[in-house]
C-alpha cells in the first residue's frame, strides 16, 4: 500500500481536534474516500514514525491501529503543514524535486513558514 501525504495529513489533524488522553483511544477515524485499512495502515505509519500514540487492537483476522494522541513531533509537523497554501506549495516543491519524504516534506513546509515570517517582518 502505498503512502498517501494527504491521508496522513488529515489524520493528523483529526487526531489533534478529538483529542485524547493516554488511558483510551479516538474511535471515529473515517475519512472518506479511504476503506478502514487504508486508514489503519497509515496510522500505524504515523505511529512507527513516532507522530502519534496509537494502539494496536489487530486480532488473528485483521490489523486495527486506533490513534490515543500526537506526539511532539506529530504538534510539530502539523504546525509547519497546517496552513492549506503551505501544504500545497510543500507538495508540489517536492513532487518537483522528485521526492515524497515526510522528511522532506517536513523541511521544505518548515522552510515555506520561515519564508512566510521573513516576509512578515520584512526581514527578506
Amino acid at each position: 500500500m502505498r503512502r498517501d501525504m494527504d491521508l496522513i495529513r488529515h489524520l493528523l489533524l483529526l487526531i489533534e481536534d478529538q483529542g485524547s488522553d493516554m488511558n483510551s483511544w479516538i474511535e471515529d477515524t473515517i475519512v472518506e474516500g479511504h476503506t478502514e485499512e487504508e486508514i489503519s495502515h497509515h496510522i500505524w505509519l504515523l505511529s512507527d514514525g513516532g507522530f502519534i500514540d496509537a494502539i494496536d487492537l489487530s486480532t488473528m483476522e485483521c490489523s486495527s491501529f486506533k490513534p490515543r494522541c500526537l506526539t511532539w513531533q506529530g504538534h510539530e509537523f502539523l504546525d509547519a503543514v497546517r496552513d492549506k497554501d503551505i501544504w500545497s506549495q510543500t507538495l508540489d516543491l517536492a513532487k518537483h524535486g522528485g521526492t515524497n519524504s515526510l522528511t522532506a516534506l517536513f523541511d521544505i513546509a518548515k522552510f515555506l513558514v520561515r519564508k512566510r515570517i521573513e516576509k512578515l517582518l520584512d526581514i527578506a
